[in-house]
């Protein structure tokens, strides 16, 4: 799976800059349902278009819907919600990790979402100095074949 940073994607430049969720998503709905299969840039180009159009996502890449983002690429999952950090995954689920980093004024902080050791911008400073925000959490209506 290509990194959202990826000259493939630069000509979507919601995508390139704001997609980590929209990446994070469709990597782990992919894991949990397309085993075996590949997505190139063009299909998650097709993806996203798709998916601003039905209204599981907006423009900007900010999601409206996680589970339409999932069913879309054909995931085997349904969304519980959001927890805290503390929170303790079960056997059966699987998580989004949103990170978050204490950056200077004018933001003060970055926030990005990444899926186990899939890092849609392959190395982001947010996950490698920043601390673990909140989960986006999924059950495994199938489990994973490894």
């Amino acid at each position: 799976m290509i990194g959202q940073r990826s000259t493939s994607l630069s000509e979507r430049k919601e995508i390139y800059n704001y997609g980590c969720y929209f990446m994070s998503l469709t990597m782990m709905a992919w894991e949990h349902g397309q085993v075996g299969s590949t997505i190139s840039p063009g299909r998650i180009i097709t993806g996203y278009d798709a998916l601003v159009k039905s209204g599981a996502m907006r423009k900007d890449c900010y999601i409206e819907s996680a589970q339409g983002v999932v069913d879309y690429w054909g995931g085997k999952l349904k969304f519980n919600g959001k927890f805290d950090a503390d929170y303790k995954l079960a056997d059966d689920e699987v998580a989004i990790e949103l990170w978050k980093l204490k950056r200077p004024a004018p933001k003060e902080w970055f926030y990005h979402f990444v899926y186990g050791t899939y890092d849609p911008w392959v190395k982001s400073r947010t996950r490698a100095f920043g601390e673990l925000d909140s989960y986006r959490v999924f059950k495994q209506l199938i489990p994973l074949q490894k």
